[in-house]
């Protein structure tokens, strides 16, 4: 019991020192040493492609939208009756 009162703190020095160096090692391996065999190339490249492939059909069905949008927003609301002038009943339209 004596030994580890007069070494516990270079023991856990020691520890701290290892876990270090294994975390080091363990982030190069992951950032510098990776390999990915050919299957998980071409899965790869083919889900790339995939993803930015240009979907020309939903790229119209948004120009038409947005045209759609532009169309409705550029009529401007006229409104019929005065909100702030309460002392006037709103007449009724018998369209």
């Amino acid at each position: 019991m004596l030994f580890w009162y007069q070494s516990h703190r270079w023991f856990f020095i020691f520890f701290f020192v290892i876990v270090l160096v294994l975390g080091g090692w363990k982030w190069y391996q992951s950032l510098y040493r990776y390999t990915w065999t050919e299957t998980q190339k071409q899965e790869f490249l083919k889900s790339y492609a995939e993803a930015t492939d240009f979907r020309s059909s939903r790229f119209e069905s948004v120009i038409k939208e947005l045209d759609e949008r532009k169309r409705r927003n550029a009529t401007i609301p006229v409104l019929e009756h005065d909100l702030f002038r309460l002392d006037k009943a709103p007449e009724k339209d018998n369209r």
